[in-house]
Parts: C-alpha cells; structure tokens; sequence
C-alpha cells in the first residue's frame, strides 16, 4: 500500500480546509470501513481503497478504525473520537483534526502536512516517520 505522491498545498494551512462535503451517513461510512478492512486483508486484491478526501466527519466515532493507507486528504474530523485508530501510510494533508480525540492514534508514516491538530488530544500517539511539514499543534 504505497500512499500517491501529493500536489503541493495552499501555503496558507487554512483556505484548503474550508471546501468540505456533506456529512457522510454513519450507515455508509460503515460500508466504505468494511470494504476498505478487505482491501487492507486481500492486499488491494479485493474491496476498496477508503477515498475520503475532503469528507465531513466532525464529531464522528471511529475509535480503533483500521484506516491504513486511506485517503483523507482535507477532511474535516474536528471533535472526532479516534482513539486507537491506524493511519499507517494514511494521507490526512490539510486534515482539520481540531479537538480530536487520537489517543493511541498510530499516525505512523502517515501524511499529516498542513493538517491542524489545534487542542487535540495526541497522548501516546505515534508519529514515527510521519509527514508533520507546516502542521499545527497549537493549543
């Protein structure tokens, strides 16, 4: 599962996390989560890569989500409870991950540049190797 390179973002960190899509239903979420589990186990054989670039997920519940190699680029996770998810090799550039909850997040070899994690939770969270270029951890 290799991660597509990125086009450059925006350098102003704030503009690209504006342009956000409609919520995704809980019901449809699970769908993409279960067709991307077998993606995951069938080495992209089999289901589908979990396309979630620019997605509305304020306040989502995906606590121990198995989101390896995922695209998320630009979603909006603002207040999402994320404890023990994996990102391995995710791309979450420009991510808003505002007040987040990522405790025990595995972001590693994740993408996260410009993503925000303003007031975020990221106690025991891994960041081994992952992209943090003009990411914001202010609190």
């Amino acid at each position: 599962m290799e991660v597509n390179d990125l086009n450059q973002l925006p350098n102003d960190g704030i503009e690209h996390r504006s342009a956000q899509i409609a919520a995704i239903p809980q019901d449809e979420l699970e769908k993409i989560l279960e067709e991307h589990k077998l993606w995951i186990d069938s080495s992209g054989k089999e289901g589908k890569r979990a396309e979630l670039g620019k997605a509305q997920l304020a306040s989502a519940y995906l606590q121990g989500a198995d989101l390896r190699g995922a695209n998320m680029q630009m979603a909006n996770l603002y207040k999402a409870e994320l404890q023990m998810a994996n990102f391995y090799k995710a791309d979450l550039s420009g991510a808003n991950l505002q007040e987040a909850n990522l405790y025990k997040v595995s972001f590693k070899a994740a993408n996260l540049q410009g993503a925000s994690f303003i007031n975020a939770e990221l106690k025991l969270a891994n960041l081994e190797a992952a992209n943090l270029e003009k990411a914001d951890f202010r609190e």
